[in-house]
């Protein structure tokens, strides 16, 4: 399927105003995509919708940048610029797309020309052909209150659907290949999803359907299914926001290429400081690995005192004297760890102090 990339004519300074124009409807009768923006822009400006309003449009794109679309159309530049400024028409075609924005934004500003009027100054099917149908799909899935169900909403996307299943434009009657099968729409919608949206009565309608068909030896498709289940039904019955698959499928198959959702980064993790740094935090772990399968049956060593005869003496004035006891060591708030570095540390001291205190014992006798 043809892409949605602007229409540039070859030599338009050596063309007339009519071949300029056949050639721009041949371009839009080719491409199902431009025909599906095109359709959708006249359907939003017929609404008074505050997200997609004209002082909104204008901020999107100004005067100057759409006249710049139109630079090889002089003639819809000259209509434009003479209706909304009163400016002859030979001298507006005249004018560069620069100037003629120029003058417009500046009767905008004063008060001169509405915005309304301005946005009506502007055929949509023009505004595709020849604009960015891809940004202006794009600014249409991120401007849309998907998470409002309302009926205005979903008329709107009901009229989507509808255009995105048809084999014909609404304007100028122009043949084209459905942007969407009925297969892709009812397979998007997960089953699960579909039983329990999609009203009973509509379902019954369904099943009786297929059994009226499969009696007479015809076959039933999901055509058929979409017959009952109407785009409007689809839209009436499921949230706005678990059709937005639909309208993926619709993008790849329009050509709109790099449109992915932009990623929002995930905020920073904020580290408790009473927890351990990981890394020393694995190493006591692999630590202990170890030492217990060098050991494997020596119990693990608790906060419990030794025995008596197994505590640190030191020999002074010809008697035994008690160690000082150890600082207390806070407690590790890892519940299976009781602070392992400092574990094995007082093992390896119990053990040295095994071997030295015979000695410290006979020469005390």
């Amino acid at each position: 399927m043809a892409d949605l990339k602007p229409l540039v004519h070859q030599d338009a300074d050596k063309k007339d105003d009519a071949t300029l124009r056949r050639e721009a409807e041949a371009h839009f009768a080719k491409s199902p995509g431009v025909q599906i923006v095109g359709e959708l822009l006249c359907k939003l400006r017929s609404r008074a919708l505050p997200w997609w309003s004209p002082e909104e449009l204008r901020v999107f794109w100004n005067a100057t940048e759409r006249m710049r679309w139109l630079r090889e159309r002089a003639d819809l530049r000259e209509q434009i610029t003479s209706s909304l400024t009163g400016l002859p028409p030979a001298a507006a075609r005249k004018k560069t797309p620069e100037f003629q924005g120029g003058l417009l934004d500046s009767f905008l500003e004063d008060g001169d020309v509405t915005l309304r009027q301005f946005e009506d100054a502007y055929d949509p099917i023009d505004l595709v052909v020849y604009g960015p149908a891809t940004a202006i799909w794009r600014k249409f899935r991120e401007r849309f209150p998907w998470d409002q169900d309302s009926a205005q909403n979903q008329e709107i996307v009901a009229f989507l659907l509808r255009a995105l299943l048809a084999d014909k434009s609404t304007h100028r009657n122009v043949a084209r290949r459905p942007v969407l099968t009925p297969w892709e729409v009812r397979t998007a919608i997960p089953s699960a999803a579909w039983h329990a949206r999609i009203p009973l009565d509509i379902r019954i309608a369904v099943d009786e359907a297929r059994l009226q068909r499969e009696k007479s030896g015809e076959p039933f498709t999901t055509a058929h299914e979409l017959a009952i289940a109407t785009p409007e039904v689809i839209a009436a019955s499921v949230p706005l926001r678990e059709l937005t698959c639909l309208l993926d499928l619709a993008q790849a198959a329009m050509g709109c290429d790099g449109g992915m959702p932009q990623v929002v980064p995930a905020a920073p993790v904020v580290v408790d400081p009473m927890l351990r740094d990981p890394e020393d935090l694995l190493a006591s772990i692999s630590r202990r690995a170890i030492n217990t399968t060098a050991s494997p049956t020596r119990a693990k060593t608790t906060s419990t005192p030794p025995p008596a005869h197994k505590q640190r003496t030191h020999v002074s004035s010809g008697y035994i004297a008690m160690a000082k006891p150890e600082p207390a060591h806070a407690a590790s708030p890892w519940s299976d760890d009781d602070d392992g570095d400092e574990e094995f540390a007082v093992v390896d001291r119990f053990r040295e102090d095994e071997q030295t205190q015979p000695r410290a014992q006979a020469s005390i006798r």
